[in-house]
């Protein structure tokens, strides 16, 4: 259960960096 939990929670940080990085990519004008 721990390994499944910890590879659910790897996934999910791993997603939200990703939105992050792409909405600091839009809110940053690109030239």
């Amino acid at each position: 259960v721990a390994r499944g939990k910890q590879l659910y929670d790897k996934r999910q940080s791993l997603k939200k960096a990703e939105a992050k990085r792409d909405i600091e990519r839009a809110a940053r004008p690109r030239r």
